[in-house]
């Protein structure tokens, strides 16, 4: 399994700046993560929208939304249950329903526990940018663990000043870095099967491969899946993507091979599953994808 970030590493591991805590775990301190809000009632945090990517697969720009939106569930859960540690998420599943305004510098995530269930809690996540631009809408299980005796107070601070007005940095300066690229990289120029190591760079606070750089891997092994399938017949873009968390990965560089299939394959949609298979043969996500080959003018992915 793979897990958003732990409130006490957050609160350990972090700084303040600009009235908000700046990540510093493993990834999304590389991409610049800030923390808003963090209280019993959910979470609110922020990122900036990374440049496009020397390759335009905008890599980038799912990792950064992936990745964004996995953390604010993990850290909604913590800060409700008191629970320092933090659970691991179970399953992921986003809603794309556009990208980002053109001008937009910062997306927006703010989740919440909605409900506990079979030894989990259902979060509700959604991302938008700073326009005000829906850019998806999240929902996820993550493990419920028993508080320890002594907790974090997930309510320090409750609540950060109100930084809308403040946050407008270009988005053409922002960029994931280039370290992160290379470790989404795949070797091989086989479409159904590539590998990649996990890597260091991609890592959660516990030393595993980030629940939403996984769910990113298999994206991406589906885009380019899908630009081999259907040649020249135009870019597909993604509906629903939905992660199943089986097994961690660790990042300590052991390859991970990613192997794409069609499940359905229709003129218009078409549904795509990707295994992410670890050294040791077992399959440590499922990633299922749902893609259209239908265009509209403001999710031009």
């Amino acid at each position: 399994m793979a897990s958003g970030l732990e409130t006490e590493t957050a609160l350990r591991s972090s700084s303040w700046r600009d009235g908000g805590w700046l990540v510093s775990g493993p990834i999304e301190g590389r991409l610049g993560m800030l923390v808003t809000e963090l209280s019993p009632a959910g979470s609110r945090a922020r990122m900036p929208i990374p440049a496009e990517d020397p390759l335009g697969e905008r890599a980038g720009l799912a990792l950064a939304i992936n990745v964004l939106a996995d953390t604010a569930g993990g850290l909604a859960l913590s800060a409700h249950v008191g629970d320092a540690e933090g659970g691991p998420t179970i399953e992921l599943r986003l809603d794309h329903a556009a990208r980002p305004a053109e001008g937009a510098s910062w997306l927006f995530a703010e989740a919440e526990l909605l409900h506990e269930v079979g030894g989990s809690g259902y979060l509700s996540i959604s991302v938008s940018d700073d326009t005000g631009r829906s850019v998806v809408r999240s929902a996820g299980h993550y493990l419920l663990r028993t508080p320890r005796a002594k907790q974090s107070d997930p309510s320090r601070p409750a609540r950060a000043a109100e930084l809308d007005t403040e946050l407008r940095c270009p988005s053409d300066e922002i960029g994931v870095p280039d370290a992160l690229l290379r470790a989404l990289a795949p070797t091989g120029d086989d479409p159904e099967v590539w590998r990649l190591p996990a890597a260091e760079q991609l890592a959660n606070p516990r030393g595993d491969v980030h629940g939403g750089a996984l769910l990113t891997i298999g994206e991406l092994a589906q885009r380019r899946f899908l630009v081999d399938s259907v040649g020249g017949a135009g870019p597909m873009t993604p509906l629903t993507l939905q992660a199943q968390y089986l097994l961690p990965a660790p990042a300590r560089g052991g390859e991970l091979t990613c192997r794409t299939a069609y499940v359905r394959r229709g003129r218009s949609f078409s549904t795509v599953r990707t295994e992410l298979v670890r050294p040791d043969g077992r399959i440590a996500t499922l990633v299922t994808g749902l893609w259209s080959a239908l265009q509209s003018p403001n999710h031009d992915h």
